[in-house]
């Protein structure tokens, strides 16, 4: 969870997001960002492990 500055919290949030406003409000979700990252890296894994072949 990311919080903006100044941001006012009245509410719960949900999981995994940014959040930023006064009042709150969702800018983003974290979770697609995070699995486009793992899958770069794990392709970038993949094609060292094929060159030391």
């Amino acid at each position: 969870m990311v919080i903006g500055t100044n941001s006012l919290i009245n509410k719960g949030m949900p999981n995994n997001c940014d959040v930023a406003g006064n009042p709150q409000r969702v800018v983003c979700n974290i979770d697609p960002y995070l699995v486009e990252k793992r899958r770069a890296a794990q392709l970038t894994g993949a094609a060292d492990r094929y060159d030391c072949w």
